[in-house]
């Protein structure tokens, strides 16, 4: 891996810390080949790990391992996105079933993903986004909700 990707894999490692006030980190985060995803964050082996070929790129690097973190904040938190995700439709005055949240949450997440899964890449995306200041108002209220 390229060190500047290496150096701003490091540099997401600390954001997330900073943002989620982690004590601990996954058991082991490092590279490897990954086939058509950025990173993998495993809640059985406690392992992150991001696609040599895919975040050779340093924003790349940074922006996955940012992703991939808050879905270990929301592994070891006990699972909390489908807890913010409901208060951030409610703080935006939205019913979940509203045809609005739905386009919100597919701008943010896409819409491949089944219902089980989409508050928990609502929550990832949302963060990842948040920093990169892409973000739409849906992932601007979760981000405030989970650094409040």
């Amino acid at each position: 891996m390229p060190a500047d990707a290496q150096q701003r894999a490091a540099d997401g490692i600390r954001k997330a810390q900073e943002l989620f006030k982690l004590d601990t980190l996954p058991q082991k985060i490092g590279f490897g080949d990954m086939r058509g995803a950025y990173g993998m964050y495993s809640e059985t082996t406690r392992t992150l790990t991001l696609s040599r070929t895919r975040c050779k790129d340093p924003e790349e690097a940074f922006s996955a391992m940012i992703y991939e973190l808050t879905h270990y904040y929301d592994h070891v938190s006990g699972h909390v996105a489908g807890t913010v995700y409901k208060q951030a439709l409610k703080e935006l005055g939205l019913r979940a079933n509203s045809r609005e949240a739905s386009n919100l949450l597919i701008l943010l997440i896409g819409d491949g993903y089944r219902k089980e899964e989409q508050a928990h890449e609502a929550l990832a995306y949302a963060v990842e986004k948040s920093l990169k200041g892409t973000s739409n108002r849906l992932a601007a209220k979760i981000f405030e909700i989970i650094t409040r």
